[in-house]
């Protein structure tokens, strides 16, 4: 069970005749405090999961070797949500992190998703996402990204680009489609770099030396 919730009368002070406070005090645990909030942290491995409605607000720490799925209910009650989080990329000395599939229709923000996993990218703001809040809102599932296999992957995305022997500029197609991205190369060899040209979905860059080879170069597109 994930959360639990208590409404109860509140009776001692309406009900007739006396009530010694040696009485309430013997059985002081039959009075629940209201407005407690049980969160339950169960761990998951090498089987697929059944969400089940006793779940909610439940965080779910997927491990082991094996792929496996996390189902969640079938229309549940809107605002029905639990936390899961991929953890096996922290294991060190473990075998290849598993990936773990959200068996459903996923939205992040707008983009819908047919069973993403986790770890998992989802352009153009969350990258390396490991986990976070699945919250059902009456006709959806919606993921809110949290937590991530590596810091800053929700900033910066990382990719390569072909360049050879003579050339003196690249233009990387990242296909983002996003005004104001930042865009940086890393050169392999003596040469100052400078951005010439940019659109929404490439950057072409200079080289003040020419490529003294075929090489693949690394880049990285910032987000806002």
């Amino acid at each position: 069970m994930g959360r639990i919730q208590v409404t109860y009368p509140f009776v001692f002070g309406g009900e007739s005749g006396n009530h010694p406070a040696s009485e309430l005090d013997q059985n002081f645990d039959a009075v629940p405090d209201t407005g407690i909030l049980t969160i339950r942290a169960a761990q998951l491995s090498g089987a697929d999961y059944q969400v089940v409605t006793n779940d909610e607000y439940s965080f779910f720490v997927c491990k082991g070797t094996t792929d496996f799925q996390v189902i969640p209910p079938n229309s549940p009650a809107t605002g029905f949500g639990f936390f899961v989080s991929n953890e096996t990329t922290q294991d060190a000395g473990s075998p290849p992190p598993i990936a773990v599939t959200l068996c459903c229709t996923v939205y992040v923000g707008f983009t819908a998703y047919l069973n993403p996993t986790l770890v998992g990218n989802f352009p153009p703001f969350f990258f390396n996402v490991k986990g976070g809040l699945m919250q059902y809102d009456g006709n959806n599932w919606n993921l809110y990204p949290l937590f991530y296999a590596s810091s800053g992957g929700g900033a910066i995305a990382q990719g390569s680009v072909n360049v050879l022997t003579g050339d003196t500029s690249v233009t990387i197609t990242h296909g983002f489609n996003e005004a104001g991205l930042g865009v940086q190369l890393q050169a392999q060899w003596n040469t100052t770099i400078w951005l010439s040209a940019q659109t929404n979905t490439t950057a072409t860059f200079d080289f003040s030396n020419p490529a003294p080879s075929n090489l693949t170069l690394k880049y990285y597109v910032i987000f806002p």
